[in-house]
């Protein structure tokens, strides 16, 4: 990244304050102030708090060009797997899937330069923080700074780091200063998670507890949680070559103080609903979205059908699809499952009608054709795979009579949900041989989707992960799921498949499975992203040992 230039920024400091009570973590303006006035009271510490949330990723990332972003892919690292299509030939999402990238693609290694932003606001602020007069908001917000820097520390190990070389990425947990230390050499793997884990125990032992969290702000739980998605990471297959049993021991643990927790989490009772309700207690950490505050999310805009006036994007595969079992607990392979390929959508996983929009599924007052023809395959950027998403949309959108004048979406972002931490437990069980455990957790997710337990005689590392495929489905989970487990040169190397649907002249339908579209899956470059070239460059200039990801 830029240092110097970064570092000249630091003064004065640009800051977004809280004008009145009531109003949303976003709804701010921005105030420029010194370093020593942001740290003289809560409120300015706390507007610079906010600015530092902003660089949170989400994975709704499209905005709206009047904002002053101009369009990104929504839900790109699904598009990038086996999980979706995207509609645009250029989009970044095709480049990722293709392998079309290299450590020269600016537009797709932006998260380094963010993600170390985040951290040197962090780094400001924990610095600082001590000139802040003593009182829980100081507590809280020093909580917070703990918890950001962890978590772009994080984002970044697990885009950049791991695999058997253990590399991880530059440490740099204090304010650089101009003619100082301001290049830093990568540090080994499990130092970063040691690291990492630092700040969110610390975190943890600041940070509220779940009921008294502002929205979008992290909850002691949170640092808990993201604590045992680390130890997950650092306990699998591409990061653990050794098989330390180890490290699936303290995933483990971690996953079970997470669900200990007297002011916890638990299952909401509606699949559906879960990402589009804030006060559920399912959710851990999300982020929020303001028109104001910005960014906006485009979520519903860029992702519903065409014919509602959506843009289509983001189109589940049939590979995806073929993935939820029927409702009886069989997967549709089984020959005593009962599935009709004459009719492939009646009978299956509640999960499967919670997440994809079918051909003939009921949506905003009417059906969704997604035939040869109808309303939803007309347009050039109507789904190539004969699906549209439906998990995190809203349902009135484009329902009639809406009176919205400006093509937002509210629902929150969820990075962290408490499913999640289930599958986590029951991954590092079964890892640790203790089968029946393992099943235990696996079932608590099914039985809240309605869908009948797994026997312990049918209970396979195949079924574990098929069944966080369709639970965790869109939700970035994937795209790291298959580089951890060191199966994504198998899985992303060949056709996605969508389904082409034809109407007879009785009304009734035929399917036919098609090929459209490819994934190149480069071994071992492709298990990690490139360290952007030009970032490279400079800190060799310093450190001639920097070592670019390995491939690249």
């Amino acid at each position: 990244m830029r240092y110097k230039k970064i570092i000249r920024g630091i003064l004065p400091v640009c800051l977004v304050i809280v004008t009145a009570c009531g109003k949303k973590l976003l709804d701010i303006k921005p105030v420029s102030l010194s370093t020593d006035a942001v740290f003289a009271d809560a409120i300015a510490a706390g507007a610079f708090m906010n600015n530092i949330y902003n660089l949170v990723p989400s994975g709704y990332s499209g905005t709206w060009a009047g904002m002053g972003t101009s369009y990104l892919d929504v839900l790109m690292l699904a598009q990038a797997t086996d999980e979706a299509v995207s509609s645009s030939a250029a989009s970044r999402a095709n480049q990722l899937a293709m392998g079309n990238f290299n450590a020269e693609s600016t537009n797709l290694n932006y998260m380094w330069a963010t993600m170390y932003m985040g951290i040197r606001q962090t780094n400001i602020f924990l610095e600082n923080v001590a000139k802040l007069p003593e009182g829980e908001s100081k507590s809280v917000l020093t909580g917070e700074a703990y918890f950001l820097r962890a978590l772009f520390y994080q984002e970044l190990l697990r885009l950049y780091g791991g695999g058997p070389e253990q590399l991880g990425v530059p440490l740099i947990l204090h304010v650089q200063q101009v003619g100082g230390d301001v290049f830093t050499d990568r540090s080994p793997y499990m130092t970063c998670v040691d690291s990492i884990v630092a700040d969110l125990d610390k975190a943890a032992l600041l940070l509220p507890d779940r009921s008294a969290v502002i929205s979008g702000r992290p909850s002691k739980g949170a640092a808990m949680a993201y604590k045992t998605r680390l130890l997950l990471y650092a306990a699998s297959p591409f990061n653990n070559p050794a098989r330390e049993r180890k490290r699936w021991e303290n995933a483990a643990n971690a996953a079970k103080k997470v669900m200990q927790l007297t002011d916890g989490y638990t299952l909401h009772n509606d699949y559906q609903r879960i990402f589009l309700d804030k006060t559920n207690k399912e959710l851990i950490f999300y982020r929020e979205y303001s028109i104001n505050g910005k960014p906006v999310s485009m979520l519903d805009l860029f992702t519903q059908p065409t014919g509602y006036g959506g843009r289509g994007d983001c189109a589940p595969t049939a590979d995806l699809v073929n993935a939820y079992e029927m409702q009886n607990g069989r997967p549709i392979t089984d020959p005593v499952s009962g599935y009709n390929p004459a009719k492939p959508y009646e009978g299956r996983d509640p999960r499967f009608y919670a997440s994809i929009l079918y051909n003939g599924a009921p949506w905003a007052g009417r059906a969704v054709e997604t035939f040869d023809g109808g309303k939803d395959k007309l347009l050039t950027t109507s789904t190539q795979t004969g699906y549209y998403l439906k998990k995190f949309l809203d349902p009135v959108y484009f329902s009639s009579g809406n009176t919205r004048t400006l093509p937002y979406s509210f629902q929150p972002y969820i990075l962290f949900r408490y499913t999640e931490i289930l599958l986590d437990y029951a991954e590092a069980q079964w890892q640790l041989g203790n089968i029946g455990e393992s099943l235990q957790y696996v079932n608590k997710v099914r039985e809240r989707s309605g869908m009948p337990p797994i026997a312990e005689s049918d209970y396979t590392w195949e079924r574990y992960v098929n069944e966080r495929r369709v639970e965790m489905a869109f939700e970035d989970q994937r795209f790291f799921d298959l580089r951890r487990w060191n199966i994504a040169a198998t899985i992303l190397s060949g056709p996605v498949h969508g389904t082409r649907i034809v109407r007879q002249p009785d009304g009734s339908f035929r399917y036919q499975q098609t090929e459209v579209g490819q994934r190149v899956f480069r071994a071992p470059q492709m298990y990690r992203m490139p360290v952007p070239l030009d970032e490279v460059k400079k800190i060799q200039t310093v450190i001639p040992r920097f070592q670019q990801s390995p491939g690249w």
